[in-house]
């Protein structure tokens, strides 16, 4: 069955058609360093919008200012996710090829940016003519856009969204696609709302996510740089960087750490940062790269807090290291091909988890088999200290081969296969220990059998 949405976006025939779902975005804008008055209004979008605008990929008006609520429509969202590609050069010269296929009615601009798009196979140049260019784009047209702009593979799986119904079956691969790449999320209360419109501060997000995650990135590698803080000087507007050099800020860079916006006069000595430079070598925009940035983390849950239908997964990795980190909203768990809530985790389990900005955007299941053979020993306790501050085991490996080890702060236990404590173990029993490179022991299995 036809539907608007098909209509309206003109996806190739042939695909799978898919959705994306998240809180960002990019769009149409040329303005380096431009002061934008109004992005206030939107805080929880400025870093990303100040990235965008610094990378080319969205403006804002010529009066100083961004209308982060304004509605993105479907043409600002095409020509958006072209630029992501890099490709606005390609799109503006093919502004006069001549097309064996219609443009759509009410084309004002942008014809070039549709052209390019139906060369990428981002829209099918057979339905062009049906698009509404002008209509704002909803939750639903945006991710199936930017489904086929990243070429990402549909996801199988069902929804578990609340309002996953409202989505036409054919699009719920995608959508399951995307959301499990961690690009775009759903919102509080288990709703990906596919009918709502793409606003330009969500679109700043998402493109701003498109570049996180590494599916496209529009700054030309000279211009995007990494590097270390030596010294900031704030009376003469320069950044001293390691591997860099001296740079000169803009009178407009945005500077952020955590979110949020501070002078570049505040950056502090061994701070690790990325910078955009314009055109003229100048900083346009200078964010404080958190611990949390593109990470992954392989280990056993030892804790999950639920408060208001939002998680906090505590993670002892293989290395003994503990991390508490807050889920994103929409994210699920992968486990075994199958979507799962999170609220289905239990703790002792093996996963494996992406972090952006110190959100936890996808999570895996794994077979403990995934730490190395060689931290695992198996054999009988001979000994226990459990009191005190430091605790200590000592394992009978084999004839006369006894090892000692100090029981780590963080350390898990189990017994046959249930949540334990320390002081369920005793002197004689099977365990099979794994251990960090302190030579601490962080998870300790107990069983009446034998390994």
């Amino acid at each position: 069955m036809l539907n608007f949405r098909n209509i309206r976006l003109c996806f190739l025939a042939s695909a799978i058609v898919m959705l994306v779902m998240v809180f960002a975005g990019g769009w149409t804008l040329k303005a380096e360093g431009s002061e934008l008055k109004d992005l206030g209004e939107a805080p929880w979008a400025q870093k990303a919008t100040v990235e965008m605008v610094a990378c080319g990929v969205v403006t804002g008006y010529p009066d100083a200012v961004y209308k982060p609520y304004n509605n993105v429509t479907m043409l600002e969202a095409v020509t958006m996710l072209v630029r992501m590609l890099g490709l606005e050069d390609q799109a503006e010269a093919a502004e006069g090829l001549n097309v064996n296929y219609r443009m759509p009615a009410g084309l004002n601009w942008g014809r070039g940016y549709l052209i390019t798009a139906v060369n990428l196979g981002i829209l099918d140049g057979n339905y062009l003519y049906l698009m509404q260019p002008n209509s704002p784009a909803t939750r639903t047209e945006v991710a199936m856009l930017a489904f086929h702009a990243l070429k990402l593979e549909p996801a199988g799986g069902a929804l578990v969204f609340s309002d996953a119904d409202q989505i036409p079956g054919e699009y719920r691969d995608g959508v399951a696609a995307v959301v499990k790449k961690g690009i775009m999320q759903g919102y509080p209360g288990n709703m990906f709302k596919p009918e709502d419109n793409i606003n330009r501060a969500q679109m700043a997000v998402l493109m701003s996510n498109i570049v996180e995650l590494g599916y496209a990135d529009p700054c030309p590698a000279d211009r995007r740089l990494d590097g270390i803080v030596l010294r900031a000087d704030q009376d003469s507007g320069t950044v001293y960087v390691e591997g860099v050099g001296v740079v000169r800020c803009d009178p407009n860079c945005g500077v952020f750490r955590n979110e949020t916006g501070i002078a570049s006069g505040e950056l502090r000595l061994g701070e690790a940062i990325q910078l955009i430079l314009n055109e003229n070598g100048h900083a346009v925009y200078i964010n404080v790269r958190s611990s949390g940035d593109r990470q992954e983390y392989k280990g056993v849950v030892n804790s999950i807090l639920a408060i208001n239908d939002q998680y906090w997964l505590g993670l002892v990795c293989a290395d003994g290291t503990e991390i508490t980190l807050q889920v994103a909203a929409g994210v699920k768990l992968d486990k075994a091909g199958s979507d799962m809530d999170v609220s289905t985790l239990n703790k002792g389990e093996y996963i494996e988890i992406k972090v952006v900005d110190n959100k936890i955007t996808t999570i895996s299941s794994l077979e403990p088999s995934f730490f190395p053979a060689d931290v695992a020993v198996k054999g009988i306790v001979s000994d226990l200290v459990t009191s005190g501050s430091q605790k200590m085991i000592k394992i009978r490996e084999g004839i006369g081969v006894r090892s000692q080890y100090d029981i780590a702060r963080n350390a898990i236990f189990y017994k046959n296969g249930i949540d334990a404590r320390l002081d369920d173990i005793s002197i004689g029993a099977e365990v099979k220990a794994w251990i960090n490179d302190d030579n601490e022991v962080i998870r300790i299995e107990m069983t009446d059998g034998r390994y």
